[in-house]
């Protein structure tokens, strides 16, 4: 059985005003982290900084924050998209593509028909078109 560890927060600093902070944990050690919250992503971004120094942990946290708020300004999406996300993006693509006569209507009600008979949810049925499975 694998023994997991608990990872507990040891100290932890606010950078910028509380917008960002670096903290140290028992399994990093002196090794101090990043993390900033990403409200339109809903979650948290942590990295290492890989630095034991506070003080150099500070300025590289806000040259992180810095390039993290830049990427979001411009539009960037800091995490992935999920594989709901993908398919989403995918049927909104292919269905513009039918009305414009680029793809054949008969595949989408293909999907369609497969997901009714599955009884599955409506992405699994698009996923195994998409990605073959």
């Amino acid at each position: 059985m694998k023994r997991t560890i608990k990872m507990i927060r040891t100290e932890i600093h606010p950078v910028l005003g509380g917008k960002c902070s670096v903290f140290r944990t028992n399994v990093s050690g002196d090794i101090w982290q990043f993390q900033m919250w990403l409200p339109k992503e809903k979650k948290w971004l942590r990295k290492s900084l890989r630095t034991t120094i506070r003080r150099e942990a500070e300025a590289l946290a806000e040259k992180q924050w810095t390039a993290t708020v830049s990427k979001i300004t411009v539009g960037m999406k800091i995490f992935s998209i999920s594989a709901k996300e993908l398919v989403e993006k995918y049927l909104a693509d292919f269905e513009d593509r039918v009305r414009q006569g680029l793809n054949r209507k008969g595949l989408l009600d293909r999907i369609k028909r497969k997901d009714a008979q599955n009884k599955s949810s409506i992405y699994a049925a698009y996923s195994a078109i998409i990605f073959g499975v």
